[in-house]
């Protein structure tokens, strides 16, 4: 097989996430409506990515009067978070807080539906807990430092176990993105009820961002992202081709997307969903 430069060098990256072969499970798919059918009994692992996540953070908060940062950190700061650790120790450290509280959450959120729906996988692997030990990825957690890319432990399940054969694989993607948008608002609430200054205020709104990123981001319809999976319940058995397609190219797509547009395609989501649960809470 002839591979050019480029697509070679992002080898390493994709055998983290393989793909099988969807040729011989056509069927199988069009009956399920599941988009990993194949993987049973074990499902595809659903990371959670991070790209430069504090980039947009950090813009939006040196402009914001109110909040007490002494300077845009973020100048000059290309990848990862050591940088931030030099020009600003104290919110490395709010920002890492959040970040291993965000991702541990997050795929503790997909364990626990998965368990609710009947699949006891999750729970004899040890992933129905709060322990961030347990949902941390040791390559993933390196690469977020090092180089603003990450993800977490995914949690494997078996859908075959699930009580919705066609819903339940959805459900479980979807609990992730929820866990971290009401962990956003929750956030967000608090700033306005409590009010607080000085470092309390600035890892608030931090957590809140953060979370509302990664839900945002998360639902992204490209694999390996949770979003995905909602395209295996609307789009109708004629148009599985694109699962096909996607599934195979998603991920390549999704790298293209950040490191050449960042988040500023979702940056204005993220704004708006923090903007809107900011005028609800009254702050």
């Amino acid at each position: 097989m002839q591979v050019d430069d480029a697509v070679e060098r992002l080898l390493p990256v994709l055998l983290l996430y393989p793909v099988t072969d969807r040729a011989e499970v056509v069927a199988e798919v069009l009956v399920t409506g599941r988009l990993y059918a194949a993987e049973s009994p074990r499902q595809r692992p659903i990371p959670v990515v991070l790209v430069q996540g504090f980039l947009p953070w950090s813009r939006k908060v040196a402009a914001d009067p109110p909040l007490p940062l002494r300077r845009p950190y973020n100048t000059g700061v290309s990848f990862g978070l050591l940088p931030l650790l030099q020009t600003d120790p104290v919110v490395f450290v709010l920002l890492a807080a959040s970040l291993v509280g965000a991702i541990s959450l997050h795929e503790f959120a997909h364990a626990f539906v998965a368990d609710l729906q009947g699949d006891r996988l999750p729970r004899a692997m040890g992933r129905i807990s709060l322990n961030p030990a347990r949902h941390l990825d040791p390559v993933g957690t390196i690469c977020l430092v090092l180089l603003g890319f990450g993800w977490g432990k995914p949690v494997e399940f078996r859908p075959s176990a699930l009580a919705s054969r066609r819903f339940g694989a959805a459900l479980v993607a979807l609990a992730g993105p929820t866990m971290n948008l009401l962990l956003g608002v929750a956030a967000i609430f608090l700033l306005a009820l409590v009010n607080p200054v000085g470092t309390g205020r600035t890892f608030l709104d931090i957590f809140a961002y953060i979370n509302i990123l990664l839900a945002v981001f998360n639902l992204i319809p490209l694999p390996p992202l949770d979003g995905s999976r909602l395209l295996t319940i609307f789009l109708p058995p004629g148009r599985q081709h694109i699962l096909f397609f996607l599934d195979k190219y998603g991920f390549l797509i999704l790298l293209a997307l950040v490191f050449f547009g960042g988040f500023s395609f979702i940056s204005p989501i993220v704004e708006a969903v923090r903007a809107w649960v900011t005028s609800v809470a009254g702050g």
